[in-house]
């Protein structure tokens, strides 16, 4: 058994990981949720949120895991910043992806993906250009990244 769990490749794996602790994630969300309001396990929003991860989030987060771990190898404080960093940077795509998946799976549009991004998380990205005679041109992307409010979060991924 340990062999042939060994001959599964690590993405395969990660995502059947990710995949997993997604559906059941949900199913004990639904449990704490579904004690004030009574309402039934909705197994459609728990295999929504399985799919997701084992198709979406698990291999997207096997692949960023390992590109920066190629790109930045080590486990030094240098290294891991720069890594945490790296993942920042790149959390609002990721998370739009994994939204844009649930929403579809529910049976929306790329639309209504966008609008739902808009709301969960807002980012604000603007170009500067200078261009002076001294100094030539010069352009540099402001980025400015915040944590979505959790209650857009809970809204993006419920299944209702």
């Amino acid at each position: 058994m340990k062999r042939l769990w060994n001959s599964v490749p690590t993405i395969v794996k990660t995502s059947c990981m990710v995949g997993t602790s997604m559906f059941v994630g949900d199913a004990i969300c639904q449990k704490v949720e579904n004690r004030t309001n009574g309402k039934e396990w909705d197994t459609k929003r728990s295999q929504i949120m399985g799919i997701t991860g084992l198709c979406v989030s698990g291999p997207i987060s096997h692949t960023v895991v390992y590109t920066l771990e190629r790109f930045i190898p080590g486990n030094s404080v240098k290294a891991s910043l720069m890594k945490m960093t790296c993942n920042t940077v790149l959390a609002p795509v990721t998370m739009s992806i994994l939204f844009t998946a649930v929403l579809l799976m529910k049976g929306k549009t790329i639309d209504d993906a966008r609008e739902k991004i808009k709301q969960g998380i807002p980012i604000r990205v603007h170009s500067q250009s200078r261009c002076t005679k001294n100094m030539g041109c010069r352009s540099s992307i402001l980025a400015h990244y915040w944590i979505f409010k959790f209650q857009a979060y809970s809204d993006t991924i419920q299944v209702r």
